[in-house]
């Protein structure tokens, strides 16, 4: 589903409230565009980086939340965001909840509806249920059907094997 949305702009908005509340508490400079941007990024490049990590280890699922709060907490402990390390729990977790709160791709929006003439439209999606139903709400994005990588066994992050993972998904529906 990632693909469908602008993942950029909700969590670059969290992270530059946070990134400044930590700043102005040390007395510090403000964020960067740059600072926040590139934390951004590689926040969501770190993700990807866990799950396919799990994935590889023959480790089960974890929580989509435990993941990125345990991610973006070792960001900051690194030497780029290092003076952002005294984040707050409570700005890391308003950061956690602004992955279910998401904008769609203006395209992505007027596609649908044109792709749902001749098919079902369906996404293979990795996190809890209730992210991807957050997500669908507050993006306005309208799908035929959700499949969630928890319920059928599949895994986004692997990627290479879609037939497979979406029999498995019709065979758990």
């Amino acid at each position: 589903m990632g693909t469908c949305l602008d993942w950029h702009v909700p969590i670059y908005n969290a992270l530059n409230i946070a990134l400044t509340q930590t700043t102005e508490a040390q007395g510090t400079n403000h964020p960067s565009t740059n600072e926040t941007s590139g934390l951004a990024l590689a926040w969501r490049q770190g993700f990807f980086d866990e799950i396919h990590a799990r994935f590889q280890g023959h480790q089960p699922a974890e929580d989509i939340d435990d993941t990125h709060r345990r991610v973006l907490k070792q960001l900051i402990t690194e030497q780029r965001w290092q003076r952002f390390g005294s984040m707050s729990d409570e700005s890391i977790e308003r950061c956690v909840q602004a992955w279910y709160s998401q904008v769609a791709w203006p395209d992505v929006t007027a596609a649908l509806p044109k792709l749902r003439e001749q098919y079902d439209v369906v996404v293979l999606a990795n996190g809890t249920t209730r992210l991807q139903l957050d997500i669908t709400q507050s993006s306005g994005l309208d799908f035929d059907m959700l499949f969630f990588e928890r319920a059928t066994r599949a895994d986004e992050a692997r990627s290479c094997n879609l037939p497979q993972d979406y029999g498995a998904a019709q065979a758990n529906a």
